[in-house]
């Protein structure tokens, strides 16, 4: 507490016994965190009681007071709340109370700032430091860590030490960022990685952003025995280059980070990382999550992971219920599969994942065949959420027809799919109504804009029949009640191609049966649909309508 306030608070005395030697306890009590005993609180009530009836004479007299006389009553004022500081509730709450709210202060990924908690309750005085520092070890549990410049470096490392050291025998939860001031070509974040695995024997949960620049030594030293807790691993790569551990853009040093072999390891994912996963240390039959994503720069000399390659380590992940994966084109294209799926040749290939829930599937192949040999492949008994990006494709089936096909359509039919999320490039009408069909128990289906053209088509292939738009998809849902049967939450994000009509019709015509529509345009308002369909609204439709904000 201010030694100004205590200073305020014996200014004045009270009249009896509150002497000089009440101001002085008064005096300890405000510049300390003891809670006063119930004699002491009776003191500090009288005292106010006395503040109070001075600042009211103070404030009568105030008009006709002179300049030095004025500053009375705000001194007062203060003294008083420095006296009803020591006798608050929150002075009085037991040390256990403390840190569960302490506790509830702490965000899952806590930033080192001292403008955060857990360092900024160490700010606020002796004993809450006492409490935070040395006695909540659960408060440093969690870290995030944003790499600086060289000219930081080494502060960092200390607070890094300093921070998990006050985490006791707790696992750790880490996260590591790089921020722009770190200079490219410099081993900041090698550095820093060396000080997190001082604590290895406690990692559970770890986060990485790496660099190729990055020097990987303080992994490749780890061993399982180092990381016996490790449950989660997420490696990202930003930029571009050779890896300091390798010799080729695409060849990460994955057989010299032998730890990744610990049996604790449960959800491993990556991204921008290669693609040559097949060498990697994991034991794939005890993970219940992967994640193999080629990140935004879609570049074959930075990520490539054929279909083909995909399929034989998937082979291995029996026991996964989480899976987001990027696949890529490959130079050999298989046989146009069979209309039979039951050839002995097909059943050979199939990859069964019983547990699977949720899979997602950015798909960078151009051919057909590859990706209708992958997706037949796949044998998913349990799943219930999917979503795709990527090319949907055409072929022909006769001398003077074509067709399209959405790749992914083998998939739904094996399974009672609940949701549903796809970009809507390339998507025909009757693509669309076949795969809507093969779904009858949809309940959620979500519509994302995707690049807007199709990035991976050979060049000179063009589309025959015409796709569809948002609009087209809005009114073909409000007029084919069997293809909203179950669905109950409908998302279309990030389009100018839909009229607020097209939306209100659709509001009319299925609102008392969906639950939920969530549209957000990249265009301004056309007129206001609320209230044409508050009464929906009142029944318990969830409406989110985002529009561009006019300039």
């Amino acid at each position: 507490m201010d030694m100004d306030y205590a200073q305020d608070v014996t200014r004045d005395r009270a009249p009896g016994d509150l002497g000089a030697r009440m101001e002085t306890d008064f005096t300890r009590l405000i510049t300390s965190n003891r809670v006063p005993t119930a004699e002491e609180r009776v003191s500090i009530q009288t005292r106010l009681e006395f503040l109070q009836g001075r600042l009211q004479s103070l404030s009568a007299d105030l008009p006709a007071a002179s300049t030095t006389v004025s500053a009375q009553p705000r001194a007062v004022q203060e003294s008083m709340e420095a006296l009803r500081s020591v006798i608050s509730v929150t002075r009085r709450l037991p040390d256990d109370i403390l840190c569960e709210i302490f506790r509830a202060t702490v965000p899952p990924d806590p930033h080192m700032s001292t403008k955060e908690a857990p360092l900024l309750l160490g700010r606020i005085c002796s004993g809450w430091r006492r409490l935070a520092y040395m006695t909540t070890p659960d408060l440093w549990k969690n870290v995030h860590v944003v790499v600086p410049d060289k000219a930081h470096l080494n502060r960092l490392c200390d607070a890094v030490d300093d921070w998990l050291s006050r985490s006791g025998a707790l696992g750790l939860c880490v996260s590591l960022a790089v921020s722009d001031a770190c200079e490219p070509d410099s081993d900041n974040i090698a550095t820093v990685i060396d000080v997190l695995t001082r604590f290895s024997t406690r990692w559970r949960r770890v986060k990485l952003t790496l660099s190729p620049h990055t020097t990987l030594t303080p992994l490749t030293n780890l061993r399982p025995q180092d990381v016996p807790r490790l449950e989660s691993i997420s490696l990202t790569s930003i930029g571009v280059g050779t890896w300091r551990n390798s010799d080729a853009p695409l060849d990460v040093p994955w057989r010299k980070l032998p730890f990744l072999r610990t049996y604790a390891l449960r959800k491993v994912s990556l991204v921008n990382l290669g693609g040559k996963f097949l060498t990697l240390p994991v034991i794939w039959p005890l993970l219940s999550s992967l994640t193999l994503l080629g990140g935004g720069l879609k570049d074959s000399t930075i990520y490539q992971f054929t279909m083909q390659s995909a399929l034989l380590l998937l082979r291995e992940c029996t026991r996964l219920v989480q899976l987001k994966l990027c696949v890529t084109s490959d130079q050999q294209v298989v046989a146009m599969p069979e209309a039979d799926e039951s050839s002995k040749n097909h059943l050979s290939t199939l990859v069964t994942m019983p547990l699977l829930t949720h899979l997602s599937v950015e798909n960078r192949e151009y051919a057909l065949p590859n990706a209708l040999h992958f997706f037949r492949s796949l044998v998913l008994p349990s799943l219930r959420s999917f979503a795709y990006e990527g090319p949907k494709y055409e072929y022909e089936y006769s001398t003077s027809a074509h067709r399209a096909i959405l790749p992914f359509s083998p998939l739904l039919g094996q399974s009672a799919l609940e949701r549903l999320t796809m970009d809507i490039p390339g998507v025909t009408r009757a693509a669309f109504i076949h795969c809507m069909e093969l779904v009858p128990k949809l309940k959620a289906l979500r519509i994302e804009p995707g690049p807007g053209y199709d990035p991976w088509s050979p060049v000179g292939i063009a589309t025959l029949q015409p796709t569809m738009s948002a609009e087209d998809l809005v009114q073909l849902l409000t007029t084919s009640n069997h293809l909203l049967a179950n669905l109950r939450s409908l998302e279309i994000h990030r389009t100018s191609q839909l009229t607020d009509q097209a939306i209100l019709d659709l509001l009319l015509s299925h609102g008392r049966s969906l639950r939920r529509l969530d549209v957000s345009l990249t265009r301004a308002r056309e007129f206001d649909i609320l209230p044409l369909v508050d009464h929906l609204v009142a029944r318990g439709l969830d409406l989110r309508l985002r529009y561009l904000q006019s300039k």
